[in-house]
């Protein structure tokens, strides 16, 4: 098959599930053509083209760059879609014109669409993507398959800024709804997805990158408590703050650290400091490549994601980060947000509380520092867990089953038994 992804920026490291699908789809031998703004630099300092290098396919997709949005190019994108597609550029026109003559994200996603050709099928990231590759679609009047995966942001900010109306062309022209949880599922059922076409499918981690260690220090009194992701609201790490000056102040022998960056860090070490919390117990590392966030993980006791609905309705997925942990043998306490307890079974593969209930984390977190039978125990159950129910690879080939499934015209079976979600619970 030939798929064009189509993504926001590639390679991007926060991502490493876009990363990770269109490797083994390339491993696979499909041909795989990639439409998203080029990263500027990896996390490690390497520029993109050699990120791309390291992952193991051998041969890196072909990568088309956006439109630039300079106002000249948006011109010259402009005249270039109405000489190759006049017929699509009156169509667009009709729609309601945005930002010009025509509506420029769809132009942004349809022109390399147009310079390549129908692919046999769009696999859309985000929603936003999706509603604009259909769109392009159905003004070429191509038979082109559109598949869409909804990841969160794409069903919660969203569609709160934008009306619980914005996917209803989407959903009357996309192919196949792929949201990574049954809490994002009901949600687009909700809005009026139809559900013959809506299904669960989760992302995964290779457990094999992620080799299993004990904590036999866990249970002696003391704990290393790690979090990994941006620093936004969604990530909750204030309570996580919160949690760890209520465990100190109960004595407990404690240090936090915070890997990533965002717009709240300079919010969250201000919180730390009013928390009585500084160096060494609390440590903000910044922004780390794959390697260094794996020896964090190794040298930690207990990783800690306390999500939360953030203020602007932002939810998580299911955040792979739990899963690279768990595979790990990292024990893992999280809050009962969005898709989570799909993922972590409270008291049997981790240990979760209700959103902002920074005394039911600091508990959690104290019983794991005190009891090694239960970290033990919720250890071996997690790493199962994944291995049985998120492996990158059993999802994979799912994945890839349903992309043939739709090139084949046969998007109406879809939901049949032989292709149901291996993860879902």
């Amino acid at each position: 098959m030939h798929v064009a992804a189509v993504v926001a920026t590639y390679p991007k490291l926060s991502e490493t599930f876009v990363l990770d699908q269109i490797s083994r789809l390339t491993r696979a031998g499909h041909r795989v053509t990639v439409i998203g703004t080029p990263a500027g630099t990896d996390l490690a300092g390497g520029a993109p083209g050699e990120l791309v290098a390291r992952r193991p396919f051998p041969d890196a997709p072909r990568h088309l760059q956006r439109v630039a949005r300079q106002r000249r190019r948006r011109v010259a994108a402009q005249l270039e879609l109405a000489v190759r597609a006049p017929g699509a550029t009156r169509t667009l026109l009709v729609r309601g014109p945005r930002d010009g003559f025509v509506r420029w994200r769809t132009i942004e996603t349809f022109l390399p669409l147009l310079r390549i050709g129908p692919p046999d099928v769009i696999h859309a990231h985000f929603g936003w993507f999706g509603a604009h590759a259909a769109e392009a679609v159905a003004a070429m009047g191509w038979r082109t398959p559109v598949v869409t995966s909804f990841h969160g942001a794409d069903l919660s900010t969203y569609v709160r800024r934008h009306g619980a109306q914005t996917y209803r062309r989407l959903f009357e022209t996309g192919t196949l709804f792929l949201p990574v949880s049954e809490h994002w599922r009901d949600r687009l059922l909700a809005m009026g997805a139809p559900p013959e076409r809506t299904l669960v499918h989760h992302m995964g981690v290779d457990p094999d990158r992620f080799p299993y260690r004990e904590r036999t220090e866990v249970g002696d009194g003391s704990l290393r408590v790690l979090s990994i992701g941006r620093h936004v609201a969604k990530k909750g790490f204030d309570v996580g703050l919160r949690a760890i000056g209520l465990l100190r102040a109960r004595g407990v022998e404690v240090t936090y650290t915070v890997v990533g960056e965002g717009p709240l860090r300079s919010e969250l070490e201000s919180t730390a400091k009013h928390n009585g919390l500084s160096a060494p117990t609390v440590r903000f590392t910044g922004a780390l490549s794959p390697s260094a966030v794996r020896a964090e993980i190794d040298r930690h006791d207990v990783l800690l994601a306390p999500s939360v609905t953030g203020p602007d309705g932002d939810c998580e997925g299911i955040p792979v980060v739990l899963m690279e942990a768990m595979a790990s043998g990292l024990p893992v306490v999280a809050s009962r947000h969005s898709g989570i307890p799909e993922l972590v079974i409270d008291g049997h593969c981790g240990l979760l509380a209700p959103e902002h209930d920074v005394g039911r984390v600091a508990a959690h977190l104290e019983r794991l520092a005190l009891d090694p039978a239960t970290s033990r125990r919720l250890a071996r159950s997690a790493r199962r867990r994944v291995e049985q129910d998120f492996h990158a690879a059993v999802l994979a080939r799912r994945f890839e089953q349903l992309l043939a499934s739709v090139v084949g015209g046969g998007h109406a079976g879809v939901l049949d038994a032989t292709t149901r979600d291996p993860a879902a619970t």
